[in-house]
């Protein structure tokens, strides 16, 4: 009898036991499945981050090349500019040239008109 016992709880252990290594061998399943999606997840992300990454960092060079394309005509500018303030300086003096010869030229008729002949 003692002998039908220990078979018995050879059995019942012996099952317990497998169904340990089952249950075991399940939870290690799920755990791997768990762990292969977040990893995809995170892989996911990390095409979806790389992506903006370069988008911006395309971005940032077509600024750099519109701020370069800016200075120029910003330098460009100013040098018209410039151009423009002389030219304009010029014409100035020209023009108070021929506003005080056309003073003169009054002047001259002026006299001519009320000189010692034309009294009255």
């Amino acid at each position: 009898m003692n002998n039908n016992i220990q078979n018995l709880l050879k059995l019942n252990i012996s099952k317990f036991l497998k169904i340990g290594t089952l249950l075991f061998c399940l939870m290690c399943l799920f755990f791997a499945i768990h762990m292969a999606s977040k990893y995809e997840y995170q892989k996911t992300e990390t095409g979806i981050q790389r992506n903006k990454v370069k988008e911006l960092e395309e971005k940032v060079l077509e600024l750099s090349n519109t701020k370069r394309e800016l200075s120029q005509i910003r330098h460009t500018l100013a040098q018209e500019k410039e151009q423009l303030l002389k030219e304009l300086n010029a014409l100035q003096n020209k023009y108070s040239e021929m506003e005080g010869w056309k003073i003169t030229m009054e002047k001259e008729k002026e006299s001519l008109n009320n000189g010692p002949d034309n009294k009255q």
